[in-house]
């Protein structure tokens, strides 16, 4: 069987024994394979660094790491994920390890007592379906993560940890002389470091910290030469009295800390999820490399074309590549805007829970005090009365001129203490209800439905907005839908706030340009039949300057923004319309540059209570 280049498939046969390696070799060049052999995951691993086949066939019975392992190891792998692999597995337990094996991501198993004919059957089909792909990545090689353990390899320990580390297929190296340790930096070259480097932090035979911090100094170069990002994990024993320690680790540039007496299972875990964030960081940085490389590629073809006479060929040539470079550049804005968005939500979301916290506690402690002024205040007001006999059935004590006189001058101070305590008692309700909101909209990045109050988050929205609103924008409500809808925090915190938001902004720009001479925002809910189903209906218009019809189509895409530079990310609408989309919703634009823009934002919702209206279509 044969390619439509005419080479022969090239088959990576993995299988321990010899005698059916011999077997099965003879089957496949018979029918016009290439085949190569190896004999275990190890060794397949390392050789993927340099070939990358056509298809598979492991046997699921090695030494070592068995089949399912190498299939997994092979899976996460940025060039080698779309192989095809096909599993051997014995008779005996079949469904046991086919189902490991499936669940490992081969894509078939097959009994090595099944015939010949249904082995060469599946390897067809296979390589038929492998054919179809479309979009195949470009092929840079397999690349094993390797790391380098830091640490007095007799330690205990080291050896769980080296055990663990190349049971998942790393490739591993031991360093334990202090002299070779802090010379590593010179002599090793900067391409020859691992992507990650696993440190004892309590070894008496080195100074951990110091050797972290020259780690940590050359991760800059290490990207600029190798395009590759470094990790660094330090072992600890997590103890309450090495929390200091731990925090010289960090600032030493330590990316995880992992005590001594971690479950096995757990360590494993946190090192492979260490280490596959990092492979995956490492691939989109190689994404952004190589759409700069083809940038560059079509400005050279584009100016070699105005001389070339072939000018029909190269035109072909160049749309190809344009069309590649814009689906690259999709996935890779794509990437970006979800990075971008998850970090953003998740940094804001702390951030004003902590701002939150931290006005709370002052705020309780001045609340609880003023309560205080104003008893003393009135027994001081009681005492002035006594002191200078004006109160009921009591005759003064002082000459009744001066008597008067200093009372009259003392209450008026008191009044005067008392009318600024109330003043003040205004002012921290009005910081106590704002605190309240604040951790309201803390949890705009949680991504369970729960039971939102519509009315109070528009109005924690409009609370937070009200700077940017100032006073000559008014905001109108009319709500008419249910008060509680369930959903995501993050539909109305974040997707009304982007949008009231831009409202915001258009009405600015609407007056500068002294098009309109107030701003005003109309916001709306009902329950509306669509095409969705029965939809919860959130309308906001605005009277500011509309959206250019040139450019209405591209308001949710990533990164697209009509704003000047430095004054908008491109991400409010884009977040807006994904945050809508993974409710099965949508959002409706209705724009007229003279008239000011309304968004619609509509998410299926359930049966109304008895009461509500609901509209038959479009407003």
């Amino acid at each position: 069987m044969k390619k439509n280049s005419g080479k022969p498939f090239h088959i990576v046969l993995v299988e321990a024994s010899d005698e059916q390696t011999r077997q099965t070799s003879a089957l496949l060049e018979q029918h016009g394979f290439k085949v190569t052999r190896f004999s275990n995951a190890e060794e397949t691993l390392s050789a993927l660094d340099n070939i990358v086949p056509d298809l598979m066939l492991v046997d699921y019975h090695l030494p070592g790491m068995n089949g399912g392992q190498l299939v997994s190891q092979v899976k996460i792998g940025a060039a080698t994920w779309f192989l095809p692999v096909l599993l051997q597995i014995s008779e005996n337990h079949r469904e046991e390890i086919g189902r490991k094996g499936l669940e490992s991501g081969a894509d078939d198993c097959i009994s090595k007592q099944a015939s010949s004919a249904l082995l060469i059957l599946k390897i067809r089909a296979l390589l038929r379906q492998q054919d179809e792909v479309q979009n195949r990545p470009s092929i840079t090689g397999f690349r094993r993560a390797s790391i380098l353990v830091v640490m007095d390899p007799d330690e205990d320990q080291s050896k769980v940890l080296l055990d663990i580390l190349r049971e998942d297929g790393h490739d591993v190296q031991t360093l334990s002389d202090p002299c070779e340790i802090f010379a590593y930096s010179d002599t090793h070259p900067i391409a020859e470091w691992p992507d990650c480097f696993i440190v004892d932090l309590l070894s008496y035979r080195f100074d951990s910290i110091a050797f972290c911090r020259i780690i940590d100094e050359q991760r800059e170069r290490m990207l600029k030469t190798t395009g590759r990002s470094l990790r660094l994990v330090a072992f600890g024993t997590g103890h309450e009295k090495d929390r200091d320690l731990a925090q010289l680790a960090y600032e030493a540039g330590v990316d995880d800390l992992v005590p001594y007496d971690v479950e096995r299972n757990l360590l494993a875990l946190r090192i492979a999820t260490l280490l596959k964030r990092k492979l995956f960081q490492d691939e989109t940085r190689r994404l952004e490399i190589e759409r700069h490389d083809r940038q560059t590629v079509m400005e050279m073809a584009r100016t070699e074309a105005r001389g070339n006479a072939a000018k029909a060929a190269l035109a072909e040539a160049l749309a190809s590549a344009n069309s590649d470079l814009e689906n690259k550049n999709k996935q890779l804005q794509h990437m970006q805007s979800q990075l971008v968005q998850t970090a953003k939500m998740a940094s804001l979301g702390e951030l004003v829970a902590g701002i939150a916290h931290e006005i709370n506690n002052p705020l309780a402690f001045i609340l609880a005090h003023k309560n205080t002024i104003v008893a003393l205040l009135k027994k001081m007001e009681s005492q002035l009365q006594d002191v200078y006999g004006v109160s009921d059935n009591q005759e003064g004590r002082l000459d009744p001129q001066r008597n008067f006189t200093y009372y009259n001058a003392n209450v008026a101070m008191l009044e005067k203490c008392q009318s600024r305590v109330a003043s003040m008692e205004i002012g921290l309700e009005r910081i106590r209800n704002l605190v309240q909101r604040l951790r309201n909209f803390s949890r705009l990045d949680e991504a369970e439905y729960q039971q939102i109050n519509v009315p109070e988050t528009l109005e924690t929205v409009l609370v937070l907005l009200k700077p940017k609103l100032g006073t000559i924008i008014s905001v109108e409500k009319h709500l008419t839908a249910p008060p509680i809808l369930l959903c995501q925090p993050a539909l109305l915190n974040q997707v009304i706030m982007n949008i009231i938001s831009n409202a915001a902004d258009a009405i600015a720009e609407a007056l500068e340009h002294k098009s309109i001479s107030y701003g005003h925002i109309m916001i709306e809910t009902e329950l509306r039949q669509t095409d969705l189903g029965l939809c919860y209906a959130i309308i906001i218009a605005d009277n500011g300057e509309g959206i250019k019809e040139e450019v209405r189509e591209r308001i949710f895409e990533p990164f697209f923004t009509t704003k000047q530079v430095g004054l908008g990310t491109g991400l409010g609408l884009s977040i807006a319309y994904n945050v809508v989309k993974a409710h099965k919703g949508r959002i409706e634009v209705d724009v007229n540059e003279t008239r000011g823009t309304r968004m619609v934002v509509l998410v299926p919702c359930q049966k109304p209570e008895k009461g509500y209206p609901v509209a038959g279509g479009k407003k």
